[in-house]
């Protein structure tokens, strides 16, 4: 027996061999058949012998290992730092995508997890085949198929098996923000790849303040503000823009001399979200005797395809004490984006808004004046938040 079963190799009875003596046969025999018993059970250097049982390493370690190839390779602890094993190379395709890993894998099974970069940007549904094996949909939240736009370009991908298709892990957090689109002017807003929801914020342009006509001795004559446009908030989805929308910014009412002032005109995305421009100032008061006053009454319209909005208004007045000496052209109605035309004394033009979508400002003349031209209004905006 050449070793007792705790590795220990022990000579067959007769050795050592007694100087001087005759060598048996059996003694030979046996002590050489044990020996290549012996060296027959251990592992040869150039790979020539197998384990046929556990190899118990009592903690030491097998080192300078070389990295494995096949999937009955044990790895070398680089390859599992680096994710070599769940690491996709030579990604093709943006819907149908192609990749490869070594080594391969030689069935899909449930709880493989693997992560690639991707060629671009998907349009819709995804499928993934990798080394060959088939191509499998790719999910989100479950069995959803994507949308165009949840796997980005030149971005790193992580999925996982689930035993029927691949599930997307990463970024598929509904509700992530994408970006803003800032609208000044008119356009075309074309949603961004994953926009699902769009919260639209519109402004409508501002009113023009009315102009002040000549007035006569001891009189005044008093142009109302102007208006804010209709500010609106609402939500729009991928569905409802389609491939784009028009965008129409408001424009700002014009002020004229000694006369009213034209309104601002409504912001809108497409029909979705609109949002009215506010009133101009009305028609002025000419030629009347102070201490008198003249606002514009007149309020925004309503939005359309907002889940929240603020109407237009001129808060202010334009008014002129006794004696018509002391007199203020109302300042033009706020926005939420900034003031409106400012404050002006007697026989000054009205003051032009200043925030998108603010009203101009008012005027007052008396007889060392002529006519003055209301404040115009400003422009509205519209700008668009992103949301996968």
């Amino acid at each position: 027996m050449p070793r007792n079963g705790s590795g220990s190799f022990s000579l067959v009875s007769g050795n050592p061999v007694v100087p001087s003596t005759v060598i048996s046969t059996t003694w030979a025999n046996n002590t050489l058949s044990d020996i290549g018993t012996a060296i027959t059970q251990s592992l040869a250097n150039d790979g020539q012998t197998t384990p046929v049982a556990n190899l118990p390493m009592a903690t030491f370690r097998h080192t300078n290992v070389g990295n494995a190839q096949n999937r009955t390779d044990y790895a070398a602890a680089g390859q599992a730092q680096d994710s070599v094993l769940q690491w996709l190379t030579g990604a093709a395709g943006t819907n149908t995508i192609t990749a490869s890993l070594t080594p391969s894998p030689t069935v899909y099974s449930a709880g493989q997890t693997f992560r690639f970069v991707s060629a671009g940007a998907n349009t819709g549904a995804a499928t993934l085949n990798i080394n060959g094996l088939g191509a499998k949909s790719i999910t989100k939240n479950g069995t959803a198929a994507l949308a165009a736009g949840d796997i980005p370009g030149s971005a790193v991908v992580e999925v996982s098996y689930d035993g029927t298709q691949f599930q997307l892990m990463s970024g598929t957090g509904s509700g992530r923000f994408l970006g803003q689109q800032v609208f000044t002017a008119n356009g075309t807003y074309t949603p961004s790849p994953g926009m699902r929801i769009a919260v639209v914020y519109a402004q409508g342009g501002g009113g023009a303040g009315s102009g002040s006509g000549a007035a006569g001795a001891g009189n005044v004559s008093l142009g109302a503000p102007g208006a804010n446009g209709t500010y609106a908030e609402g939500t729009v989805t991928a569905t409802a823009v389609g491939a784009s929308q028009a965008v129409t910014i408001g424009a700002g009412g014009t002020g004229v001399a000694a006369g009213a002032g034209n309104a601002g005109t409504s912001t809108s995305l497409g029909a979705l979200v609109i949002a009215p421009g506010g009133p101009g100032g009305g028609a002025p008061i000419v030629n009347n005797t102070p201490p008198i006053v003249l606002a514009n009454g007149n309020i925004s319209s309503a939005a359309t395809g907002a889940a929240f909005s603020s109407l237009g208004q001129a808060q202010h007045l334009s008014q002129a004490y006794a004696g018509a000496a002391i007199a203020i052209g109302g300042p033009g109605g706020q926005s939420v984006f900034g003031a409106g035309g400012r404050s002006v004394g007697i026989n000054a033009n009205g003051g032009g808004g200043l925030g998108y979508g603010s009203g101009g400002g008012g005027t007052v003349v008396n007889q060392a004046g002529g006519n003055a031209t209301g404040g115009s209004g400003v422009s509205g905006i519209l700008i668009i938040h992103e949301y996968s």
